[in-house]
């Protein structure tokens, strides 16, 4: 009983680890969580959070990297070594456990076309080719050199305004009354490494790079948001972000939806036509967004670092496999058969 007590908050730890794995591998459960658990969780881990303008779980990824390191010097120098060991051992299981009730379990869930009822698109070459050219066109039309992009609270106000009309519709949760956005405690860490936005998944917390260029700042934000209400999949997480900004009655928000999903349109229609055909669309596009695109480029490889950036893409794409997502980063691509499925079901 002595022993059974000394471990109990192994025991604990171990028996949540088992909740947990129940949860990612039982569609009842799974189902039970993502639908009536997660929207109430969030909300409530969102409001706690909400309450510090800085970000709390950038103050966390400190404190557990000076925990660990701390723990590594103990150890290595034969100073409390089994203590140090068993507290590492259970702050790892308890941020395992933290992490997913507190968001990741969402991965085990319902994927866009589950959720929506909106059935996958089949290729056809002429309805694709005829949604590319009408994509171009409203890239063009709401481009112009004095747009003004939003930013900070009422960028805020408008991405909140933009979710409450789309929610239902796709049988996503609301978003919190209270809903707020973070900058990240160290942007020019994050720039390195290339990322621009993150959620924070333990409070809850959405978050933006301050090195953001101001057309990105619009899709950044909504597409951090999505996963505020349980989008896992970076692709979904683009397409509402797509979609929302897109929606918007404010031009230069529309354009930034436009211009971020730019990329990934143009890079799968020249692999599915010839150059010839390949290069009359390019040349439809304004000269002035391939600058725009150019010098967004230029933005973030100047603050990029090589090896760092590497590194990270290499940890991310390892995540994303490891949590149902066998794509791994060229998920983020996939967001062109999304918005195609959509424009098919709703035209």
């Amino acid at each position: 009983m002595g022993k059974v007590l000394k471990y109990k908050k192994f025991i604990i730890a171990i028996l949540l680890i088992g909740i947990v794995e129940l949860f990612k591998r039982v569609t009842f459960l799974t189902d039970l969580y993502t639908d009536h658990i997660y929207p109430v969780l969030f909300k409530l881990l969102h409001n706690i959070s909400g309450v510090l303008p800085f970000s709390i779980y950038d103050v966390l990824v400190v404190a557990a990297i000076l925990l660990l390191a701390s723990g590594i010097c103990f150890i290595w120098f034969r100073r409390y070594r089994s203590g140090y060991l068993k507290t590492i051992l259970l702050s790892l299981m308890w941020i395992y456990i933290w992490f997913y009730f507190g968001w990741g379990i969402n991965y085990f869930g319902k994927d866009f076309y589950e959720r929506s009822s909106i059935e996958k698109a089949k290729y056809d070459s002429l309805q694709y080719d005829t949604f590319v050219h009408k994509f171009c066109d409203s890239l063009n039309s709401t481009y112009s050199s004095e747009n003004r992009y939003m930013t900070g609270n009422e960028l805020r106000i408008e991405v909140y305004s933009l979710y409450d009309t789309i929610c239902s519709k796709y049988n996503l949760p609301t978003l919190p009354e209270n809903f707020s956005t973070k900058e990240m405690l160290f942007p020019r860490i994050y720039a390195a490494v290339g990322v621009t936005g993150y959620y924070g998944p333990l409070l809850a917390e959405v978050h933006h790079n301050s090195y953001l260029l101001p057309v990105e700042e619009p899709f950044t934000m909504a597409h951090e948001t999505a996963h505020l209400l349980g989008i896992t999949s970076e692709a979904e997480a683009n397409l509402y972000a797509y979609l929302v900004t897109t929606s918007s009655q404010d031009r230069a928000t529309r354009f930034s939806g436009y211009f971020q999903v730019m990329p990934y349109i143009l890079n799968n229609y020249r692999k599915s036509v010839n150059d010839s055909t390949y290069r009359i669309l390019f040349k439809q596009i304004k000269p002035e967004i391939m600058d725009l695109y150019k010098e967004e480029r230029n933005h973030w490889n100047s603050l990029k670092v090589e090896r760092a950036n590497s590194v990270q893409n290499v940890a991310h794409n390892t995540y994303l496999k490891i949590n149902n997502i066998p794509q791994g980063i060229t998920n983020y691509s996939e967001v062109v058969a999304l918005i195609l499925s959509v424009y098919t079901n709703t035209k």
